[in-house]
């Protein structure tokens, strides 16, 4: 009988307790400027300074007046969509969304070790907060 009272009180806890969720669950805004698009990556974004999210351009790669040491890959946005080069944007993205989606071309390059995002909400308007 005992073991049945332990039970009931360790489920009766739990049920008590629940889920713990973060309170910053939802994604933050961060920004950005549009360096270019790469044909296996997607849209080149220098991330702003203040969002250390992104990674430097390899060396030997060409310098970029606009940046080139915070960049990430935008993947789900085909190539001229997000906007022109230089033009700021505001955007989210999910964390778990690295995994860059198949791109094709028609040179033979590898992809860049920047990290690649799937983005979301991208706006050139600013963000109601940003993280």
């Amino acid at each position: 009988m005992r073991p049945h009272l332990l039970l009931l009180a360790l489920a009766f806890y739990a049920l008590a307790t629940g889920c713990k969720h973060d309170a910053d669950t939802a994604p933050a805004c961060y920004s950005g400027v549009i360096l270019r698009d790469h044909c296996v990556d997607g849209t080149l974004i220098q991330v702003d300074g203040q969002f250390p999210i992104g990674k430097p351009l390899p060396a030997g790669w060409p310098a970029d007046s606009l940046g080139d040491n915070n960049v990430i890959a935008a993947v789900n946005h085909p190539s001229g969509i997000l906007g022109k080069r230089g033009q700021h944007i505001y955007f989210t993205y999910q964390a778990n969304t690295e995994a860059p989606a198949p791109r094709y071309c028609f040179i033979n390059v590898a992809p860049l070790a920047v990290p690649h995002r799937v983005l979301s909400n991208v706006s050139t308007t600013p963000c109601a907060t940003t993280r």
